[in-house]
């Protein structure tokens, strides 16, 4: 019988057949891996910037230690710079020489630190009574500036009333000044007729009854509708003809400029709308209409040459007489209206000074407040220091 073979072992086939598999495998994922699908593709992100090196920052320095001593002393230190009254050169020694003395206890300081902190308080002493003497000197302005102040309100009560009384005076005179105007004005116009009548009677009897009547038709279809306002709005054209009538009777009789500018406006108004200065303007030609009457009457009934040489000597003498008030009047009027000039200006010159008062008193009454609490802060440094001049 023959041999057989020796058989090889199972190993052998396994073992030679691993790295094929491994070869195929391989194979199989990278063409997987590197031939991806179109749809599959992923798109890079885009590449990030390095973040910034941020260095650490320098070691912080210790703190410096600050010496509790000095700031206890520093109050008094400064108080020091307050005496003005002694050089700069010693307030400086003085500054810096007294933390070292205080801070020695006072059985261990030597003789020369005990007169320097005695010289020190003398000195912390002068700065207490110099800021007194500061305060008191400034409540004394106060009080006095409280004192002027009831004073020139006084005053200024008393030019209110200077004023209010010359004011009185200015329209009396005003007032007395036109009577006495007006009553010259007929003076002379009674001297007037007086002369005519003297020289013709009988015709002068005649236009004198003649211009009564038409005065007269004046008064009662013209001057009285006027007065009355009571011409219709819708006809005033006929109510500018009848005022300009009007002023021409008024100035034929005799009137000054003013009144004759301010009649038209006045007569074109009503009543209730003219005006205080409106309805003085009426009144003043109503006066003189009506004067006019008088004039007239005494004209028609004087007619005779010897009565009328009588009228006459009156007349000029009671013109005479007339200007005399009227000069008086004048120079009244004149005086009152200078010194109403001079009491206006009296109270607004008081005024002004009383007005003065009251930002003064405010800002000494802050110095006071200031002075106070600067003086209370230096008795509590001076408290300090003689705590620490016994310690």
């Amino acid at each position: 019988m023959g041999k057989k073979a020796p058989e090889k072992p199972a190993t052998t086939k396994s073992s030679a057949e691993a790295p094929a598999a491994k070869a195929v495998a391989l194979k199989r994922t990278t063409t997987k891996t590197t031939v991806p699908s179109p749809k599959k593709l992923k798109v890079e992100d885009p590449p990030v910037a390095p973040a910034p090196v941020i260095e650490p920052p320098p070691p912080a320095e210790p703190p410096q230690e600050v010496d509790p001593f000095l700031q206890e002393v520093a109050p008094i230190v400064q108080l020091i710079d307050q005496a003005s009254e002694i050089p700069a050169s010693c307030r400086e020694m003085m500054q810096m020489m007294a933390p070292y003395c205080l801070r020695v206890g006072k059985q261990e300081r030597q003789a020369v630190q005990t007169t320097l902190l005695a010289e020190l308080d003398k000195v912390l002493q002068s700065v207490l009574s110099a800021q007194r003497s500061e305060l008191d000197a400034i409540e004394a302005k106060l009080a006095q500036a409280e004192c002027d102040k009831i004073s020139v309100g006084a005053d200024l009560t008393c030019a209110q009333e200077e004023t209010a009384a010359r004011q009185g005076e200015k329209e009396a005179g005003e007032t007395n000044l036109r009577a006495r105007t007006l009553d010259l004005t007929n003076g002379r116009k009674a001297l007037d007729v007086s002369r005519e009548q003297r020289e013709t009677l009988g015709k002068r009897r005649e236009e004198a009854q003649a211009e009564k009547a038409a005065h007269d038709t004046f008064l009662e279809e013209t001057w009285a509708p006027l007065k009355a306002g009571e011409i219709p709005g819708k006809e005033w054209r006929k109510r500018d003809k009848m005022i300009e009538n009007a002023i021409q009777v008024l100035k034929r009789i005799g009137i000054d400029d003013s009144l004759e500018a301010a009649l038209p406006p006045s007569l074109k108004a009503k009543p209730a709308e003219r005006g205080k200065f409106g309805l003085r303007a009426v009144e003043n030609a109503d006066e003189i209409l009506t004067s006019h009457v008088t004039t007239l009457t005494n004209k028609i009934d004087s007619i005779d040459e010897a009565e009328a040489e009588r009228e006459i000597t009156v007349a000029k003498e009671n013109i005479e007489r007339i200007s005399t008030q009227l000069n008086e009047s004048s120079k009244e009027f004149s005086d009152a209206a200078d010194a109403l000039l001079a009491a206006k200006k009296e109270e607004s010159d008081k005024n002004v000074i009383l007005e003065a008062f009251e930002p003064r008193v405010k800002d000494l009454t802050a110095s006071i407040d200031s002075c106070r609490a600067k003086l209370k802060e230096t008795g509590e440094i001076l408290v300090k220091f003689k705590d620490l001049i016994e310690r």
